[in-house]
């Protein structure tokens, strides 16, 4: 025990002294540079951030995209980068391949009973059947989100919002533009826009859910078309695994 006495009264000895030779007043001192942070922080326009990222959020829905989690990889900068809509819908699709396996298999970690139609969607575009792709993944969209928050469609431009917001996915003034553009912008979101009035326009736009659906187009099934009807599924799973998030 002595022993055992001695050895603790050493390091404490050892720690003291080494606590004795902290130059405290030197230490706080260079504590200023957080003052210096909170400087450079006050004179960041968080607001023109916000906006120019609101606007590369557009232009990607404008392209017939849905920003989802993988457009995080990107920057602003890549985006903002991309000189013509051909350049940006190219880098997107990129990402989308880059991370279709990824994306797959939260996919079917989350919804485990459908992982057979997860499965032929992939299998479909793997083979190029991008007509059956397409709607295929228009359907599990569907299925999926309505499952989710029983009895609503996603696309439902009215009721999805609402529902969000019941469930605590998404805020009144909501700020965080990466998931929830799709919905809360309806001018931008050409893939899913209605052109009722004016049916004529559809056939601009082969990748719109209802040219598809109601038989405006017979012209899209192709793999850039199919890319996009992939985003909108990630971006779908996004809003699904925020919602199980704050269900925690």
């Amino acid at each position: 025990m002595d022993s055992l006495s001695k050895s603790i009264s050493d390091f404490l000895k050892q720690y003291i002294d080494m606590f004795n030779s902290i130059d405290f007043e030197k230490y706080i001192s260079s504590l200023t540079i957080f003052d210096d942070i909170k400087s450079i922080i006050k004179d960041i326009d968080f607001q023109k951030i916000e906006d120019g990222y609101k606007t590369q959020m557009k232009r990607i829905l404008i392209c017939g995209f849905y920003p989802a989690r993988y457009i995080r990889r990107l920057t602003i900068r890549e985006i903002a980068d991309a000189k013509t809509d051909e350049e940006l819908v190219s880098i997107l699709c990129n990402q989308i391949i880059k991370n279709m396996d990824h994306y797959k298999k939260d996919l079917i970690d989350l919804f485990p009973k459908y992982k057979n139609i997860i499965d032929e969607a992939y299998d479909l575009y793997k083979k190029k059947k991008y007509r059956l792709c397409i709607l295929s993944l228009i359907n599990i969209c569907s299925l999926i989100f309505n499952k989710t928050f029983t009895n609503t469609d996603p696309f439902d431009k009215k009721t999805t919002p609402t529902r969000l917001r019941e469930t605590n996915v998404m805020k009144e003034n909501e700020n965080r533009y990466m998931i929830f553009i799709p919905i809360i912008d309806n001018d931008s979101n050409i893939i899913t826009k209605s052109f009722q009035k004016h049916p004529e326009e559809y056939k601009k736009y082969s990748f719109n859910r209802n040219a598809i659906i109601h038989g405006y187009v017979d012209d899209y099934d192709n793999e850039l078309n199919c890319l996009r009807w992939f985003s909108v599924l990630y971006n779908t799973l996004d809003i699904i695994e925020e919602y199980l998030n704050n269900e925690k």
